[in-house]
């Protein structure tokens, strides 16, 4: 068995919990033995779970983006934007510069997908171009309003709120699943691994309390 904390970024294909207490994983077509698993996989989280037993009632969402040139003159911080007012004809806009804020680009679609990752309506996807271009003239002045690449992206959310996020245990396997997980990173990958170390997992992590949930 594996001691310490390994970190697999590779496809993990299965997961068996053996009579033993341990997981035998197979990772990036090689097997190991390992004391627990933190599995945080994605979409594919809750087909993993569901092979296990275990429900995680995950909405997948494939959300496509289109990108646009910044302008010469374009100020070299470009800010990353939110627009639910419908002022420039679509009532909810995602907006995010590349890294090197050379592109700016726009989420103007959205659809749900099965657990096999298949799209409920894989139209919306497909004719994102023109409702983009149009928003991004009558709103973005510093970009170029002819589509220069795209981009479509997967998402994933729990039912209490876009960015909650929890924590579904299977004997040695734990299951994170949630929202934009990578922006809290740095404070929820102490907690699964303190768990997987010997520790118990964090009742604020639990399904049950609900994690990122509205106050009030």
């Amino acid at each position: 068995m594996q001691a310490g904390v390994d970190v697999a970024a590779e496809e993990t294909v299965a997961l068996n919990p053996r009579a033993e207490g341990t997981v035998e994983a197979f990772i990036g077509g090689r097997r190991g033995e390992h004391g627990t698993v933190v599995v945080c996989a994605g979409v594919s989280t809750a087909a993993l779970a569901r092979s296990l037993g275990v429900t995680i009632p995950l909405r997948r969402t494939r959300h496509g983006r289109v990108a646009f040139a910044v302008r010469d003159e374009a100020p070299a911080q470009v800010a990353c934007l939110t627009d639910t007012t419908g002022l420039f004809g679509e009532p909810d806009m995602y907006g995010v510069a590349s890294p090197d804020r050379s592109r700016f680009s726009l989420r103007v679609a959205e659809t749900l997908a099965r657990e096999d990752l298949s799209l409920l309506d894989p139209g919306k996807i497909a004719t994102v171009d023109d409702p983009a271009a149009a928003w991004a003239a009558r709103a973005l002045p510093g970009v170029e309003p002819t589509p220069v690449g795209h981009r479509h992206c997967w998402v994933t959310e729990l039912p209490w709120n876009e960015d909650g996020v929890a924590a579904w245990e299977a004997g040695p396997i734990l299951f994170l699943a949630g929202n934009n997980l990578f922006r809290h990173a740095p404070a929820l990958g102490e907690a699964p691994a303190e768990a997987a170390l010997g520790g118990t997992l964090r009742d604020d992590l639990r399904p049950a309390a609900r994690l990122g949930a509205p106050v009030g």
